[in-house]
């Protein structure tokens, strides 16, 4: 009920017209709010999304061993978020998105999965990630039930693989503080300049580049 309350919270302060323009003072209250509810929680989930960069040009110019390529992405995206206790939530086209079971390793055992993949695949790949509370709503499609995941952390992770990661390479981000031995872990570099997340809002953007 605690995490429930503040999604619905969240995604209610971001549908009005004064989140377009909110100050960095409400986005730290918000990430305050989010430590106190992760400490309760005992953690939170993550989603990530990936995406086969150029793909479109790929598919034009040789569309057979594009399509052996993709079967063999699906299959090793799929092994690997696995082993990971994450699992593919959806797919369009060539993109997926994963979601990671909340504890209190998620964000790091995601990014692990992220460069385990981008290690793996030949197929050039960008990848987003992004920590914190959603709503989860099963539906039945095609006589399978399936689980889907909504919120403002979705549509940031979203935005950090379309709009900020670069070729081969990850960005990632978190509603709580990420811990500065994470940050050392992976090298990851901190944007100071916050891109245009076309409406989702997030206080903290790093990138780990190839």
């Amino acid at each position: 009920m605690i995490m429930k309350t503040y999604v619905q919270y969240l995604n209610e302060s971001l549908d009005s017209p004064e989140a377009r323009n909110r100050s960095g003072r409400l986005l730290t209250q918000e990430q305050a709010m989010c430590n106190e509810i992760y400490e309760k929680a005992g953690g939170f989930p993550a989603v990530m999304f990936t995406d086969v960069v150029g793909s479109s040009q790929m598919w034009s110019d040789d569309p057979m061993t594009m399509k052996e390529n993709i079967d063999k992405h699906f299959n090793l995206i799929n092994g690997i978020a696995k082993k990971y206790d994450g699992f593919v939530v959806k797919t369009i086209g060539d993109a997926f998105m994963i979601y990671f079971e909340e504890s209190r390793n998620t964000l790091e055992n995601a990014i692990e999965c992220g460069l385990t993949i981008l290690s793996a695949e030949s197929l050039p790949l960008r990848v987003g990630i992004c920590e914190g509370p959603m709503q989860e709503k099963s539906y039945v499609l095609q006589d399978a039930t399936l689980r889907d995941f909504f919120s403002n952390v979705v549509n940031v992770a979203s935005r950090m693989e379309s709009r900020v990661a670069d070729p081969e390479g990850i960005a990632f981000s978190s509603t709580i503080d990420i811990p500065q031995e994470l940050v050392e872990k992976f090298s990851a570099v901190s944007l100071v300049d916050k891109p245009n997340l076309k409406g989702a809002n997030i206080s903290q953007i790093y990138k780990i580049s190839s």
